[in-house]
């Protein structure tokens, strides 16, 4: 009986660079026995296989077919049968949101092994949000996203339990902690345990960080320009262009979370990191790391001034195409109403998150005050003429 290995993520722990370094070495790897199946795969990974049967997308499947009957599962079924490779590996983190009754399903015939790691959720939310901000038209802000779509899906234990009650001892719950991490490396850890027999190959290559993360500057751009990007629309190379510039501003930008916002992460999942802990660690707690919190906004105020914006806009509509149809050639984009809005929107935003809700009341009376000196100038202006 062949065996599979199933890599489920979870999202935002080294998955992309994993599958990158799975892909690469996809040679290397068959001649030590292991096979990365073809079938399914986008960007190194197996996702299509995997979003055939997450969330919504089985809901909306009424005729209660099994996977077994999908031709996307029989083709991959087929090519891990038909290997010569004793091993088949397959990795995807949108596993993660896949029923595993289905799982189970997809996989029947084949020795599983299913293998996760889990991020401390403050360090989680951080890397998870500047993500959907990069790769998508999302608007929301931090504390709306925690709110309507971290909690769902950050509770460990119950999805752990979930999981454990259809592969039992064939699920392994690994921790992806630089301490816990084999020379602090997501590849080398995943290497040591379950590829073992290619370890030492010298032929093995190492992939850059394929997935940069936003510094805040960029991070707070992309949110103000999502907010004139139709939903579901991509433009070309935007993706791409942000991530190098975010890489040049060097980590004195990087995004943090704030006090606050750590502190109600850490208290909402204390209780149920420490039963994960006791049940499939055997420890007293779960995390010894946690997301280092940016104190206050005294020394680094809000990154995306005016000026900001038109500097990075001009650079970008240089190099992206696709962009000027959105906004026009900038002139009218830097100066117009919703620009202004957008921006004192996330402003404010920013402010409640890192200062609490006075930080906002006072920049709303400072603005109000500003608006009645200026009104009082333009009176009297009025009054010489």
């Amino acid at each position: 009986m062949k065996t599979v290995i199933l890599h489920v993520g979870r999202h935002k722990t080294g998955t992309s660079s994993l599958q990158s370094f799975f892909s690469v070495n996809r040679r290397v790897l068959s001649e030590c026995g292991i096979f990365y199946p073809h079938t399914g795969v986008r960007n190194n990974a197996h996702h299509i296989v995997a979003e055939s049967f997450s969330g919504g997308r089985v809901k909306l499947d009424q005729s209660n077919a099994s996977p077994l009957e999908s031709q996307l599962v029989k083709d991959l079924r087929e090519e891990i049968a038909s290997a010569d490779e004793p091993i088949a590996l397959v990795s995807s983190e949108a596993f993660q949101n896949v029923n595993p009754k289905l799982v189970a399903e997809i996989f029947s015939g084949f020795r599983l092994k299913v293998v996760m790691y889990l991020r401390e959720q403050s360090l989680y939310l951080r890397s998870a949000y500047a993500q959907r901000v990069h790769a998508t038209n999302m608007t929301l802000s931090l504390a709306e996203y925690y709110q309507k779509t971290f909690l769902g899906s950050s509770d460990y234990l119950t999805y752990l339990n979930r999981w454990k009650s259809i592969f039992g001892e064939s699920l392994d719950v690994l921790s992806y902690e630089r301490s816990a991490l084999k020379n602090e490396s997501i590849i080398d850890d995943f290497v040591d345990r379950y590829l073992h027999a290619c370890a030492e190959d010298p032929r093995l290559v190492y992939p850059e960080n394929v997935n940069p993360s936003l510094s805040e500057t960029y991070l707070y751009y992309k949110l103000f320009l999502n907010h004139f990007i139709p939903d579901g629309m991509n433009v070309s190379g935007l993706y791409q262009r942000l991530g190098g510039l975010s890489e040049a501003a060097g980590p004195e930008d990087s995004y943090r979370l704030s006090k606050a916002m750590v502190s109600n992460v850490v208290a909402a999942h204390c209780d149920s990191n420490i039963e994960v802990a006791s049940q499939y660690f055997g420890q007293a707690e779960l995390f010894e790391r946690f997301e280092r919190p940016r104190e206050s906004t005294a020394r680094r105020p809000f990154p995306l001034t005016e000026e900001k914006v038109a500097e990075i806009t001009r650079m970008l509509l240089d190099d992206l195409p696709g962009l000027q149809p959105l906004i026009g050639d900038g002139t009218a984009f830097f100066y117009g109403q919703k620009t202004r809005q957008v921006l004192k929107k996330i402003r404010d935003q920013f402010l409640a998150d890192y200062d609490g809700p006075e930080s906002v009341l006072k920049r709303l009376l400072k603005d109000a005050w500003s608006r009645v000196v200026r009104i009082k100038r333009e009176y009297l202006e009025g009054r010489k003429v």
